[in-house]
């Protein structure tokens, strides 16, 4: 058990295993061990944040199954499951996991203020900012009569706990609200982020030494054709592969012929660990982990849901690309050769983070020429950089 895990929480990782472990039959005392937590600390999590399920959700009387008053206190495993019309319990990994941190979220959210402190603040804030009043302004005129910050004060007023609401408050009026999930993600499958999630990544070594970021690009929501960016982060080089349409298949299948095209010892050099997203473009992914003969050479790590900050370097790199292909450009008319006419030029360009070497002098001294020519990027003049639409002026169509 790690030290002191009783005041630990488990994490996604965590209850994956825990899942998995239920339904393949592991001991408790095995369940705890791989995730260094206490045998009881893992039947208080089954028990607390299992979800009671019912057959029949009209007949409040309709008995539990018996089986769940002992280990594995579940039915995820129960042969008996499909046809048994008893309540039973069920253990879902993201289930318990989202059960767990609204439970931690809301002890720890609300004020601490008595009922009359909150009432002082209301009577001297909330008329104020009905008049058009600034949080700042109000807070200045009376930060030696309040007994909390600015900041805790502009909380209070978004969690409405004031008279006057964040409506009141003119920039939250005019701020255009954004949707930062636009991108589908992968179905919550325990058995396939097994092992392969940001946490795992972090703790494995060879993932500091080296590691390749992939990614996709769309054009607009009507076209067909989409961009698959590989990204080398040590050394800020990018290339890309045209698909036909954004899917999991041909996404794998590219990768599948790259590595034949750049052969087992330049695929295993450089393609050994590989971090994404949870996009359903990558579903398949997982599968270019072993080669013909079955022998593991890749290993495949996702990030976090809505953590695009875990690939960093990937996603500050694409706006490379809308230089050239600005948001609402069809990706249809181009070909893989435009692709790599794209890549030369945005490889071409110095870059203070690499100490105004470009990505191209690195890669032809870390990955080799051999390794540039296979996949077409070629070196051009600085003075023959073009990073704006008029690269592909004459074929580009913008909607």
């Amino acid at each position: 058990m790690k030290e002191a895990a009783k005041y630990s929480h488990l994490t996604l990782r965590d209850r994956i295993k825990i899942q998995i472990g239920l339904e393949t039959g592991i001991p408790i005392r095995d369940i705890a061990d791989s995730i260094k937590f206490s045998r009881q600390k893992v039947y208080h999590e089954i028990l607390t944040n299992g979800l009671i399920r019912k057959k029949d959700s009209l007949n409040p009387l309709r008995r539990c199954c018996l089986s769940i008053l002992s280990y594995p206190f579940v039915c995820n495993n129960c042969p008996k499951k499909s046809n048994c019309i008893m309540k039973g319990r069920y253990y879902y990994a993201d289930h318990a996991h989202n059960l767990a941190t609204f439970r931690l979220h809301s002890s720890r959210s609300g004020s601490k203020l008595s009922k009359a402190q909150i009432g002082t603040i209301n009577s001297l804030v909330s008329p104020r900012l009905n008049d058009g009043q600034s949080i700042h302004h109000i807070y200045e005129d009376h930060k030696d009569v309040l007994p909390i910050c600015e900041r805790t004060l502009r909380h209070m007023v978004n969690r409405n706990e004031l008279d006057a609401r964040n409506i009141s408050l003119r920039r939250t009026v005019g701020r255009k609200m954004t949707n930062h999930h636009k991108n589908q993600l992968l179905p919550f499958d325990p058995y396939l982020l097994n092992g392969r999630m940001y946490e795992d990544f972090l703790e494995n070594e060879a993932s500091r030494t080296w590691y390749t970021e992939l990614d996709t690009v769309i054009g607009t929501l009507h076209s067909k054709k989409v961009l698959l960016t590989i990204y080398f982060p040590k050394i800020g080089f990018m290339f890309g592969r045209l698909l036909s349409a954004k899917e999991a298949a041909l996404v794998l299948a590219e990768l599948i012929s790259l590595r034949s095209l750049l052969g087992p010892k330049l695929w295993q050099k450089f393609f050994a660990v590989i971090l994404t997203d949870r996009g359903l473009e990558f579903n398949h992914l997982p599968q270019i982990e072993t080669d013909e003969a079955g022998h593991k050479i890749t290993e495949v790590y996702f990030t976090d849901a809505y953590r695009s900050n875990q690939k960093a370097g990937i996603e500050s790199n694409h706006r490379l690309i809308r230089y050239v292909l600005p948001k609402g450009t069809s990706f249809d008319f181009l070909t893989q050769n435009d692709i790599d006419i794209l890549f030369s030029n945005i490889n071409g360009l110095r870059r203070q983070s690499l100490h105004n070497f470009t990505p191209f002098e690195l890669a032809k001294k870390v990955l080799g020429q051999k390794f540039l020519s296979l996949i077409n990027i070629y070196y051009i003049p600085s003075k023959r950089i073009v990073l704006t639409p008029n690269l592909f002026n004459k074929k580009a169509t913008i909607i």
